[in-house]
């Protein structure tokens, strides 16, 4: 007897167990295309913050080299000289506002037959004891030996009493190529990133040149570029500075790390900030970087390429977007529990009617009231809702998941489980196989039919 009781009990269980498995496995696939949607509306808003933030760098370096253009147009017009106070009061002008660039220096191209006569005009000029030095290794500025040409600093907007008066750029060294290769491009190039003698805070920077030839003269080809050089309009650039200068008025959750020209992926950047200031952050690779969520683009230097690398600011962004689809998941795992309660209810129900014939009317009216409950609940709800029975087809649905499916009410009757997980298939929200899904649920409702009774 009791193996018997035992027996009909799990034929009336087996049919709630399959639908509560189909109204879970739903909840499960509607969370994972909401969870998918929502990382592609994360990944957009990421890439458009960091395309800004790209652009924005990019504009302000260039509004900072431009400088550098605009003193070399003062010596492309001038049919005179440039003097040391046109030069300086011309320069100074451009500073205003700008504590990014150091300083705006002329290098002039000076033969050795020409080198005591461009010193005497120096000390005219009010630099006493000015010569053209060299750079020692211990760091002493010895007068520069006997060369073929020098490329001295003689114009500054640095005050005139500062050491810079006089060094030779032309070192045999980092200086000397730069210079070499401004001249014979024809280009406005900038040096590597060097540790500034100058400067307040992180001194790392970089120096740009842009060449200026003899009026007149052709410099069409390398031959003529080095015969007709007169010099080097020269800008000292703090890399902190500027960077923190041009992105000063952008409040991005992103954080920015600047890598030098040509660094290994190992290497660290030689500058990094959050817009937020939100946390401590320390120096990260390339390679460590892109192994999260990052953006990279190149950041022009004249025709020099250093590399931004962005990133979010939050460590766990993906995470922190899925607000949405946990409640989906919720609500939907809490709905599929309380509709099984519900069905099981109805079916003990309509078994108490087989026993007690007398209680059908107390019992209809109960389940009549139970159901205009759920119709109200499922139609005032804010999230859609479908259930399906144990053969995938719909049991009910609100108007709100057809408006999801983007379906009317009467074409989305005629649809099975089967049916709506390829609808979204093809959306691109699902990335599964259809079949083989809903081939697993069939199987595990089978299973669980084929219990013995």
């Amino acid at each position: 007897m009791s193996k018997l009781t035992n027996r009909r009990q799990i034929r009336h269980v087996a049919p709630i167990l399959a639908l509560a498995i189909v109204g879970i496995a739903v909840s499960v696939t509607v969370w994972g295309v909401t969870v998918a949607s929502e990382n592609r509306t994360l990944v957009q808003e990421f890439s458009g913050r960091a395309n800004n933030q790209a652009a924005a760098l990019q504009n302000g370096v260039n509004g900072y080299l431009d400088k550098l253009y605009a003193v070399r147009a003062l010596f492309d017009s001038s049919n005179q000289p440039i003097t040391r106070k046109e030069f300086e009061g011309f320069s100074n002008s451009l500073l205003a506002g700008h504590a990014a660039i150091l300083n705006i220096g002329w290098i002039p191209r000076v033969k050795n037959e020409d080198r005591a006569a461009h010193e005497l005009a120096a000390v005219h000029d009010g630099l006493l004891d000015y010569h053209i030095r060299a750079i020692a290794p211990d760091g002493t500025l010895p007068v520069s030996p006997k060369r073929e040409e020098y490329f001295p600093k003689f114009y500054s907007t640095e005050p005139r009493t500062s050491r810079v008066y006089g060094l030779d750029n032309n070192d045999g060294g980092v200086r000397e190529q730069v210079i070499a290769h401004i001249r014979d491009a024809d280009v406005l190039s900038s040096s590597p990133p060097l540790v500034l003698h100058i400067g307040r805070g992180d001194r790392r920077g970089f120096w740009a040149g842009l060449p200026v030839y003899a009026r007149g003269s052709p410099h069409k080809t390398v031959e003529d570029r080095r015969r007709n050089l007169l010099g080097i309009i020269q800008g000292v650039f703090q890399i902190g500075v500027m960077t923190d200068t041009i992105a000063a008025g952008i409040k991005s959750p992103t954080r920015l790390y600047l890598f030098a020209p040509k660094a290994a992926l190992s290497d660290p950047p030689i500058y990094f900030t959050s817009r937020l200031a939100n946390g401590s952050m320390g120096p990260r690779s390339q390679a460590e970087l892109a192994a999260g969520m990052h953006r990279s683009f190149p950041l022009d230097f004249g025709d020099v390429q250093w590399t931004l690398v962005v990133t979010p600011e939050a460590a766990n962004l993906m995470s922190t977007g899925h607000i949405l689809s946990s409640i989906l998941l919720i609500c939907g795992l809490l709905l599929s529990a309380g509709l099984t309660v519900f069905f099981r209810t109805a079916r003990r129900y309509a078994r108490n009617v087989e026993i007690a014939k007398n209680t059908l009317e107390i019992t209809n009216d109960k389940l009549g009231k139970q159901k205009i409950m759920l119709d109200a609940a499922l139609e005032n709800m804010s999230q859609g809702l479908c259930m399906f029975d144990a053969d995938g087809c719909i049991l009910l649905f609100n108007t709100r998941y057809a408006n999801m499916m983007g379906l009317s009410a009467d074409s989305l009757k005629s649809k099975s489980l089967l049916d709506l997980i390829k609808l979204r298939k093809a959306a691109g929200e699902f990335t599964g196989n259809p079949e083989e899904f809903f081939a697993r649920v069939v199987a595990l409702r089978a299973r669980v039919n084929s219990i013995p009774g």
